[in-house]
């Protein structure tokens, strides 16, 4: 199940009896979590349990067989329980309690015997939002915050954010609180949101490869201003060329990001971006990273001036 259908599932009413949490943001983890409360209709502090991380299985399954306190329905909720094992989940959910619904939060990484799936276990899909989806949350959310935002902010404060909706919650409440009654514009991104670092070295790729010298440099200042370290710059540079190779080599593969451990949208940009070079030109500016890192760390080059060195030896290069 996808979470985009839980919240109509849960209203509908049609409870199944166990629920796992499984995907790679945080912030639609925790929002499913606490969807589960309103499927509860009545005494929740006596009707939802909550097991904190580590909690026996045995004793989380022990808790799912008490009957609910005036009311149609309990919640069992479990994150990341020791000692669990899906063949006593299994042997529980051949017959569950019909007024219980376990919830079971393991975040990033599941048992492997529950991602083949199990008889009575609903896997809830908790991965990164798509780009319409966030788009609608952000629009609603700004509106019941008494404000309203066009699309082109909207887009540009998803790329700032790299996609997290973490970040992308708690920057939409400083917008719509500054744009409280007006609307939310691009500059009005600009400004008041901090783009991650990784969004910056994008911008500064896209300048590269367009021989806008003026804006590279601009951005990498823009770097340092937010007392990014050289180092980190560097290290965040290469990475992102290396990211470009391997989407040059792979192609449009759909599971790169999977494969590099990095998130969907740095993929998905580096795939766009590395059609703009051909494989060989990448293969070599990888080699001049390896070559600047063995500088930066000998003392060779450093700072500021080393990194301009390496921006414009990369825009030079032929």
């Amino acid at each position: 199940m996808q979470f985009t259908q839980l919240k109509k599932h849960i209203a509908q009413g049609d409870i199944k009896p166990c629920y796992v949490l499984h995907g790679d943001d945080d912030w639609v983890v925790n929002s499913a979590w606490s969807m589960f409360d309103s499927a509860v209709d009545n005494l929740p502090e006596f009707n939802i349990e909550v097991f904190g991380e580590g909690s026996d299985f045995k004793k989380v399954l022990e808790s799912c067989q008490t009957l609910p306190m005036m009311a149609e329905r309990r919640v069992v909720k479990a994150v990341k329980p020791s000692h669990f094992s899906m063949k006593i989940l299994a042997e529980y959910l051949t017959n569950p309690p019909p007024t219980t619904v376990l919830v079971i939060k393991f975040g990033g990484t599941i048992p492997k015997d529950l991602t083949a799936g199990g008889g009575g276990v609903t896997i809830v899909n908790c991965n990164k939002l798509d780009r319409r989806t966030m788009s609608m949350w952000i629009s609603r959310e700004t509106e019941k915050r008494g404000a309203e935002i066009s699309d082109n902010a909207s887009n540009l404060l998803i790329d700032y954010c790299l996609s997290s909706m973490s970040r992308i919650s708690t920057e939409t409440a400083k917008l719509s609180a500054y744009r409280y009654g007006g609307k939310i514009e691009p500059n009005d991104v600009e400004e008041l949101v901090t783009a991650d670092a990784e969004y910056k070295v994008f911008a500064l790729s896209e300048a590269m490869t367009a021989g806008n010298t003026d804006l590279a440099f601009d951005v990498l200042g823009k770097l340092l201003a937010d007392k990014n370290q050289p180092i980190a710059i560097l290290g965040l540079m290469y990475n992102h060329y290396r990211r470009l190779l391997h989407a040059s080599i792979s192609g449009d593969d759909p599971d790169l990001y999977k494969h590099l451990g990095v998130k969907e949208m740095a993929v998905r940009i580096s795939q766009r971006q590395s059609k703009n070079y051909s494989k060989r030109r990448l293969y070599d500016i990888v080699k001049i990273f390896h070559q600047a890192d063995f500088d930066f760390k000998n003392g060779g080059i450093s700072g500021k001036t080393g990194l301009e060195k390496i921006v414009a030896q990369i825009m030079n290069y032929s």
